[in-house]
């Protein structure tokens, strides 16, 4: 009978050990991060399709975007002026771009109507001399809640300073011009040397 009764207490015990093991379920997902998933396709979608007006309609009126080559844009007009620079003006340096992006984790949420993100940005650019460049990005963004939809306000991309396609590229066009320079100096040196030359042994 005590044998039983022992049993039935390690039972017990072990079933209430085993249920303290059990994970606890996560809690559920607020419905805003669906909104602003929502928010993230939408620009990237405008983005590739390279259709800038329907781009700003995510954009806040008075955001502030600050670029890879640290160039500022603010506001609507000023993203307009930086596009055409970039992309469409008689100068452009791109000839077109696409990109994927991702984020760390969840918006982090500061109250209903405000949060930041933190992601990575995977870009391919056609330049206007026809060079390809693939580059990896690191992004902030700041969003805000207005009239019933999620806006960027702030945006933010940088590259890795010290190793990335355009600097390697830049290194590689001065490793060019300097090797040109230097052949196109041996070749006056060498053309120069035989002149002299030649007029010594005309002397002697």
């Amino acid at each position: 009978m005590q044998y039983r009764f022992a049993l039935a207490v390690l039972m017990v015990g072990l079933g209430s050990c085993l249920l303290a093991q059990e994970p606890k379920a996560a809690p559920p997902e607020d419905p805003v991060h669906e909104e602003l998933r929502a928010l993230r396709d939408g620009v990237l979608d405008a983005f590739n399709k390279s259709d800038l007006e329907r781009l700003l309609t995510f954009v806040h009126k008075d955001a502030v975007l600050t670029w890879q080559n640290a160039e500022v844009s603010r506001g609507h007009q000023g993203i307009r002026d930086y596009y055409q620079k970039m992309m469409t003006g008689p100068n452009k340096i791109v000839e077109s771009v696409k990109g994927t992006a991702t984020v760390d984790d969840l918006t982090t949420l500061y109250g209903d109507k405000n949060g930041v993100a933190v992601g990575a940005l995977e870009q391919d650019f056609k330049l206007a001399d026809g060079t390809d460049l693939h580059l990896s990005n690191r992004w902030t963004a700041d969003v805000v809640k207005e009239d019933g939809k999620w806006r960027i306000s702030r945006f933010h991309v940088s590259a890795n300073l010290f190793d990335n396609p355009v600097q390697q590229l830049a290194i590689k066009k001065t490793a060019q011009w300097t090797g040109g320079i230097a052949g196109l100096a041996g070749l006056l040196v060498g053309v120069l040397g035989t002149v002299i030359v030649g007029r010594m042994r005309k002397r002697n």
